[in-house]
């Protein structure tokens, strides 16, 4: 087998990954150039993908050529080594496309035995039903002059922007030029980005752009629209609409000290630069770790710098995610866990421990809910899902970061402690750098590394971490110093909250507020919850008139489980400024299964579904139960 392919080579169950068409045993990608307009009147991509595919294996390539998924997209000629090609187009699935096959005649397959590369010219476009993409009008921004266009190919979506192998398991360089109306400025999650345009023509400007690192195709990301940046460390910079620019480069003044934290714990940054696009509120999620240009939600311009920690953990995924990869879906916790594991690390480097301990009952509450959501037996709480059939986005949840999490940390007690958990962690990056991997993979690495050490892990139940749903069964130890003073007001609340003032509160970090109000969540508070309870309570703390995202959600979680009619114009005004799917998803669902607010759930994301992301909007109207 190739060396540079032993991802895909071995084959087993927990290596086939069951959310692609493609064939890349066979012929595996290796390098895709693009060469795409944004066209937004049309509201489409057009050009051509050239995919650089080395044939693994002549015989099966033969009779089953180049396969490729594709979403959604019109596929208007295909050319192999420049010749016209025949190829056709597979049923469609509901999540997974259609997937793209490309005949090669017995010339290629004989001209391929010296040279077993060949490049495959696809020209397409991309359509309004490409999940990928989301196309804003002038009214959906910021600045309301020009329209906007982002991407976001996680997990299954690449295929909606450019006919791919879209797996993990076969990485690629690439490069793209991309055209767009002149007022406009496209970056890409590559190197370019803040580049002159290396074309103008009228009424249009082209910019040029090159990703040596091998990456996953879910890391492929535009985005077009009237951007200025400013710098904020030799390495990085923040970008974002000339409306919020100045706002996101305070907020987010600590990457290069965020990205040096990440370096000394695992190894050198390898993408060159690190810049942060701050994002149109509809973008679905916290973050996402695309190479070079991290994309963000501005849910986390709070103005006191109190949400940045999701920086840290997109930061993270360039080790954990983007350079070791998992090889399928099933093995997420791989790049999740993983991060998570590391962001707190860095978060403690920078704020101490107490806090860093702090948010790991964050995600134990996180992790909590989940289980609730799905149901304490569901394979969707596994650490290692079954797959099969499945749409990845539909199992997308705190389980894999905040288990996956969970389960370093306790490897880390098994081992003895951070002190000798850190090489290991530097070794770890070491070995998988460029590669893929599945949970027996680290498995392995994991018990031979500590063999080697004398270190005796043998009390590590992998099935149990593994396959068994519901809460981990090792509960973990984390430092309560200052959930301590959270657990304190809670209890006060608890006997009525007779005695409670704003001095409480005094002092006290964000992470602190988020513990109080999270355990407030808690059904052990149910009995006391009460809407004139909460009316005290906000009388005292101010929490319905925050800045800030994350106490805003929970505050408005607690007046709809306490049934507060008061609390639903607040709801209403949070699902419709923004579309992060971590908000939007739980508040329409809370909403909707209130006994105040069914009706006004339905009748809200109607009237403003248009503005969501297709990937929010499918979900969301799956918790509403709109697609029955």
């Amino acid at each position: 087998t190739d060396q540079r392919y032993p991802s895909i080579m071995a084959g087993s169950e927990e290596e086939v990954d069951l959310a692609t068409q493609s064939n890349p045993t066979v012929a595996a990608q290796r390098h895709i150039s693009l060469a795409l307009t944004a066209d937004f009147a049309q509201r489409q991509l057009r050009g051509t993908a050239t995919l650089t595919v080395d044939l693994l294996d002549l015989a099966k390539a033969s009779a089953q050529g180049v396969v490729l998924d594709t979403n959604h997209l019109e596929i208007h000629g295909v050319r192999v080594q420049g010749e016209q090609a025949e190829y056709s187009l597979g049923e469609p699935h509901p999540a997974f496309g259609r997937p793209l096959k490309v005949a090669l005649t017995p010339n290629v397959i004989s001209a391929a035995e010296g040279n077993s590369s060949i490049k495959v010219e696809v020209d397409y476009n991309t359509t309004v039903a490409s999940a990928a993409a989301q196309w804003l009008d002038a009214s959906q921004t910021s600045g309301k002059t020009q329209p906007f266009l982002f991407t976001q190919c996680q997990a299954i979506h690449a295929r909606s922007l450019l006919p791919c192998q879209d797996t993990p398991q076969v990485k690629i360089t690439y490069d793209a030029r991309v055209t767009c109306p002149s007022p406009l400025t496209v970056l890409m999650s590559a190197l370019g980005n803040g580049d002159a345009p290396v074309a103008t023509s009228d009424g249009e400007k082209t910019f040029a752009f090159t990703q040596p690192v091998a990456m996953a195709t879910y890391l492929v990301a535009f985005a077009v629209g009237v951007l200025e940046t400013r710098p904020v460390g030799e390495r990085t910079a923040v970008w974002g609409e000339p409306e919020v620019v100045d706002k996101a480069a305070r907020e987010f003044a600590e990457m290069e000290d965020m990205l040096k934290a990440g370096e000394a714990i695992c190894g050198p940054y390898e993408w060159t630069r690190y810049d942060v696009l701050c994002m149109p509120p509809s973008f679905p999620y916290g973050g996402m770790e695309n190479p070079c240009l991290t994309f963000v939600t501005p849910t986390l311009l709070a103005g006191d710098r109190s949400l940045v920690d999701v920086v840290a953990h997109e930061i993270t995924h360039s080790w954990t995610g983007n350079l070791v990869t998992n090889r399928t879906w099933k093995h997420f916790w791989l790049n999740e866990g993983w991060t998570k594991y590391v962001e707190r690390k860095i978060v403690e480097r920078l704020r101490g421990k107490a806090v860093a301990e702090l948010t790991c009952y964050d995600g134990l509450r996180a992790l909590q809910d989940s289980v609730s959501h799905f149901g304490e037996g569901h394979e969707f709480t596994k650490l290692m899902p079954d797959l099969h059939d499945v749409d990845p986005d539909d199992a997308f949840s705190s389980v894999p970061y905040e288990k996956g999490f969970n389960l370093l940390r306790y490897l880390e007690s098994v081992v003895g402690g951070p002190e000798a958990f850190a090489p290991f962690v530097l070794a770890y990056v070491a070995e998988f750098r460029h590669k893929t991997l599945t949970s027996a993979d680290f498995r392995e690495f994991f018990t031979n590394y500590w063999k080697g050490k004398g270190v005796d892990t043998s009390a590590v139940d992998w099935e149990a971490w593994y396959t068994a749903p519901g809460m981990p069964a090792v509960a973990n130890e984390f430092d309560g110093s200052l959930a301590a003073a959270a657990t304190a007001v809670k209890q006060k609340w608890v006997a009525g909250g007779d005695d409670s003032s704003p001095a409480d509160i005094e002092g006290w970090g964000n992470g602190q507020t988020l513990r109080l109000l999270d355990s407030l969540l808690e059904d052990d508070f149910a009995p006391q919850l009460t809407p004139a309870l909460l009316a005290r309570m906000d009388a005292a703390y101010s929490f319905s008139s925050s800045g800030n995202a994350e106490v805003r959600f929970r505050w408005q979680r607690l007046g709809i489980k306490a049934e507060m009619p008061e609390i639903i114009p607040q709801v209403v005004q949070l699902v419709t400024e923004q579309g992060r799917m971590k908000f939007t998803r739980v508040l329409y669902r809370a909403l909707f299964n209130s006994k105040m607010g069914a009706a006004v759930a339905v009748d809200t994301f109607k009237a403003h579904a248009d503005m969501y992301h297709p990937i929010c909007a499918k979900m969301v109207r799956r918790d509403l139960k709109l697609d029955q």
